[in-house]
């Protein structure tokens, strides 16, 4: 639906960790769809580091989305960059996007009854978002919300034992 042409959207293309750490901007929602998390050098992009230079640049109420492949992945690669975001953002759900994707949503504030009235009423008056997300088996709110495996409160109670990737003592792409 032409959204990359839609002025209120601004795409940065390029090395995510330079982009971050070298702006002063903030945004609504950032997205790092970094490729598999076991790549040198590509493991930066699940540290604790990274996710630290992350908060700052959201805006009030804004998110991160970060994407995960767990096909051809064990449970210690998965378990470990919840466990690193988790510890850098109190609220993180997790959704999986299709059998071998799931997608973290993190924030600083747990989603709100308001949140969802509001994600409805967009739902509702947007019919382009709503055929792009029908296009992919996702024809209602509700259904979107179904994806969800993952709470908050599962991931801090299920996650505590994984180690956290930092910079200082990369592990990821040894798993």
């Amino acid at each position: 639906h032409q959204v990359h042409n839609n002025p209120r959207l601004m795409l940065r293309h390029g090395d995510a960790f330079r982009i971050i750490s070298r702006s002063q901007e903030k945004w609504d929602v950032i997205i790092s769809e970094p490729s598999n998390p076991w790549v040198t050098g590509v493991d930066m992009l699940f540290t604790d580091r990274f996710y630290a230079e992350v908060q700052p640049h959201l805006s009030e109420g804004g998110v991160f989305l970060q994407w995960i492949q767990i096909y051809n992945t064990s449970r210690e690669v998965v378990g470990m960059i919840v466990r690193t975001i988790s510890e850098k953002f109190p609220f993180v759900r997790v959704f999986v996007a299709n059998p071998g994707d799931l997608l973290l949503v993190a924030s600083h504030h747990d989603l709100s009854a308001a949140d969802l009235d509001r994600a409805e009423a967009l739902w509702q008056s947007n019919p382009a978002m709503r055929d792009s997300l029908t296009s992919v088996g996702i024809a209602s709110l509700n259904e979107l919300l179904l994806r969800e495996v993952w709470s908050p409160e599962y991931i801090r109670e299920n996650f505590r034992h994984y180690e956290v990737q930092s910079m200082d003592h990369p592990k990821l792409h040894y798993l």
